[in-house]
């Protein structure tokens, strides 16, 4: 099972749905409206990014856990509260089409019942690859008309074997990403209710085959610790992607003078890629502005082979104060985090969030297996605790336990507080090297 591909299906997917949706109310709005008055462009535009925002606050745009609108009470409180932020800016601002009854009911009749008639379509062409746990044959077909292709179906029974079997010692599923759980039968959740601790795989539960289950959005159930759903989670995804955005924009000459520098100052490429463990272990390359020489790797080897103390440093902290692989521009960079810069794209990516446990190599897993695996249930972050309380002046170990306890005590507050903390911890440059 390709992992890359649910990503991208799901990818695909969301945007298949948001794109029709504005094609869906460019299209009404031409027959109740003048097609060449700016206040009908106005209409289409900031109806459609209103029902993206409040629909992604509200889950709808969770591909493998639920159909887009449908006959469930988000779709009511998103019709709603679009209507709602319509009138205020209509007052405020006299830039959009005057009300029309005919017209909003047609878009709710829209939302109850061709949304999820698309989702059907758009599921069926954009099938994510699943795990299956189930002792009922058949479901199959139905499934990929849901968005699940179950390209691997066990019983219940032989379930706990093919974890062990397809896991390591870390409880990483290898090669799979999502395992849908037949929980039809209630007593059926007595063989999932440890599952989540011990694996690093994302788990759905299916309550129900039946189809109007399905378009009310009662037919699953996340099974996984720290799911990474609920509204104060999509807050803080939409914090990551504006956040980023203003971010990408104002720091556009700062960005680029960087890179003319490490280009005049050493032979090699601007950007580095360094492999990382991600949410559930997944890999992924994070993107920093280059500050070593191209050949570190091989300055490395000979300086721990030279140098005891310097070795005895790396292993501890996996850093060296004084680094000779780190160029003249390149240490300015650090010292100021420049070189953080290119994880914003990382952050749009969907790979980190702007809060959240550092993210670590394969090899230092070690180090946290004695104490907690949970940094990685929830996406690894640009800033975080850690970095805000010293980065590397701390030891290891008290890296681990500010990691964890980021995530055992998660709240938005506490994101704001540590994004606010950051900008003068950048500034002191404190652990910094």
């Amino acid at each position: 099972m390709d992992i890359s591909k649910r990503n991208h299906n799901d990818t695909y997917l969301v945007i298949a749905e948001i794109l029709f949706l504005l094609f869906f109310i460019c299209i009404v709005s031409c027959i109740f409206y003048p097609i060449n008055d700016l206040k009908t462009i106005n209409l289409c535009f900031i109806l459609w990014g209103l029902f993206v925002i409040f629909g992604f606050l509200f889950g709808e745009f969770e591909p493998t856990v639920s159909i887009c609108f449908g006959l469930k009470i988000w779709t009511v409180a998103i019709f709603l509260s679009t209507i709602i932020t319509y009138i205020i800016v209509f007052f405020l601002f006299n830039q959009l089409p005057e009300f029309n009854l005919v017209f909003w009911l047609i878009i709710l009749f829209y939302l109850y019942f061709l949304a999820p008639i698309v989702g059907f379509i758009f599921r069926r062409i954009f099938p994510v690859p699943v795990v299956l746990v189930t002792d009922t044959s058949g479901k199959e077909n139905l499934l990929k008309w849901w968005g699940y292709n179950a390209s691997v179906r066990i019983s219940k029974a032989e379930f706990d074997n093919w974890l062990n079997l397809h896991s390591d010692g870390s409880g990483k599923v290898a090669n799979y990403d999502l395992i849908l759980i037949d929980i039809t039968n209630p007593a059926s959740e007595t063989i999932i209710t440890h599952l989540p601790d011990k694996y690093f795989i994302n788990f759905l539960g299916i309550k129900s085959y039946r189809l109007f289950d399905y378009i009310t959005g009662f037919h699953t159930r996340v099974l996984t610790k720290y799911p990474g759903h609920g509204t104060q989670y999509r807050i803080k995804r939409l914090i990551d992607f504006f956040v980023c955005l203003a971010a990408l924009i104002l720091s556009a000459p700062l960005f680029l003078f960087a890179v003319l520098c490490i280009k005049l100052d050493s032979p090699g490429s601007v950007f580095f890629r360094h492999r990382r463990l991600g949410k559930n272990m997944r890999p992924f390359n994070l993107l920093k502005l280059r500050t070593m020489y191209q050949d570190a790797d091989k300055r490395l080897k000979d300086i721990l082979i030279s140098d005891k103390k310097l070795k005895d440093e790396f292993e501890r902290t996996f850093k060296l104060k004084k680094d000779p692989r780190i160029t003249r521009t390149g240490k300015i960079i650090r010292q100021l985090s420049i070189d953080e810069l290119p994880q914003i794209f990382n952050v749009l990516n969907g790979d980190m969030t702007l809060v959240g446990p550092r993210p670590i190599v394969e090899k230092e897993i070690d180090y946290y297996r004695g104490y907690s695996l949970d940094i990685f249930r929830v996406l690894p972050g640009v800033t975080g605790l850690w970095q805000t309380s010293g980065r590397t002046e701390t030891t290891y170990e008290k890296r681990v336990m500010l990691d964890t306890r980021y995530v055992r005590n998660w709240s938005l507050l506490n994101d704001v507080k540590l994004l606010l903390k950051t900008i003068p911890a950048v500034i002191s440059q404190k652990g910094a090297y």
